[in-house]
């Protein structure tokens, strides 16, 4: 199954992440479990004892050769460790640059999603935020859950099960991972302050963050995580999902996940605004470079036209209608690509395999 322990936790932070991912992850998920029970010092000592009694003092010139060849995938691994392996081998591939007014994040050294700082008169986005306080009482319940967990809400609009879906399970965790680390550099690189920042009379429900406000990572963690999980379901990419008539569920319940963040006071909607295009560029690339066979290509998508065009303007809201109008232009790399994740495009072939 899937671990959003250890390396979750380590990427995330703070107290809930390191208590998740010491329960959920790191002993569980780490491989350091005995077979019959979990590690303890009364297991080493007995161990010990054992090891004493019917061991005594051995030659070590009757040691005999491991059998067995060189491992050709990662089924034998803990799922802590193919998690590291496979974040890893994305991160070969992805990385964030420092622009200007923002940053870029690039696909093999190259640019395929510039997000630019806006430069507003922020009085038109804090109204949006003075105007979604109105919704904290009903929607406490989903921010509080979604500090740290946002599958739980993605995955119930299916059967989705970690046991059942293992694959699928673990490709979203990875994804998460990876876009993670991506988003937190992008964050520094186009630093914002957040909405309290500018007014104290903004009072944030939950612990304002330490890092910046733009772009948002809830929002860029839940687009790549509705791309990946929607073309699984449906088979399809960005493009086909939004000539829907309505956006299809999966965005919609990203979209919710998004705005909670500016009803809890933490984000400006051009945040979230942001954080879709990179998290939804990032989603499909990744459905690109696995599941098109010679035809992997890159997705590309800026935020804020790079000719100075404004698609997103001081008195905008993040609506679904936004979503939807923007993520339909999503474009892709003249050049294909090769095989350049092998063990994550396995594990992504056998996530296409289950059933949802």
């Amino acid at each position: 199954m899937p671990v959003f322990g250890g390396t979750k936790g380590g990427t995330k932070g703070g107290t809930k992440g390191g208590t998740k991912g010491g329960t959920k992850g790191g002993t569980k998920g780490s491989g350091d479990d005995h077979l019959g029970n979990e590690p303890s010092p009364l297991m080493s000592e007995a161990l010990m004892i054992q090891q004493e009694a019917v061991t005594g003092f051995w030659d070590i010139k009757k040691i005999s050769k491991p059998g067995g060849k060189a491992p050709s995938d990662l089924k034998y691994l803990s799922d802590s460790i193919r998690q590291e392996i496979l974040v890893g081998e994305l991160l070969r591939h992805f990385s964030a640059s420092k622009e200007a007014n923002g940053g870029s994040l690039l696909f093999q050294q190259k640019p395929i999603s510039k997000i630019e700082r806006p430069n507003f008169k922020m009085a038109e986005q804090m109204k949006w935020v003075r105007g979604y306080t109105d919704l904290r009482n009903d929607r406490i319940p989903e921010i509080q859950l979604q500090l740290d967990d946002m599958l739980s809400f993605l995955s119930a609009t299916s059967s989705l099960n970690e046991y059942r879906n293992e694959h699928t399970s673990f490709v979203l965790a990875v994804v998460q991972i990876a876009i993670t680390t991506l988003h937190m550099q992008l964050k520094h690189f186009a630093w914002m302050p957040r909405p309290s920042d500018f007014s104290a009379e903004v009072q944030p429900i939950i612990q304002t963050p330490d890092h910046s406000s733009f772009p948002s990572g809830h929002a860029t963690e839940a687009f790549a995580l509705a791309t990946v999980l929607h073309f699984l379901m449906k088979g399809e990419g960005i493009k086909e999902a939004m000539k829907n008539s309505s956006v299809p569920i999966l965005y919609r319940i990203a979209h919710r996940i998004a705005v909670n963040r500016t009803v809890a006071g933490v984000h400006f909607p051009m945040d979230s605004a942001a954080g879709a295009v990179l998290g939804a560029v990032f989603g499909q690339t990744i459905i690109n470079l696995c599941a098109n066979g010679k035809q992997r290509k890159a997705a590309v998508l800026d935020f804020f036209d790079p000719s100075g065009k404004n698609d997103f303007e001081e008195n905008d809201d993040f609506t679904l209608d936004w979503v939807q109008k923007k993520l339909s232009g999503i474009q892709t790399t003249r050049n294909a690509y090769p095989n350049s994740c092998p063990l994550f495009e396995a594990e992504f072939k056998a996530a296409e395999g289950e059933r949802i």
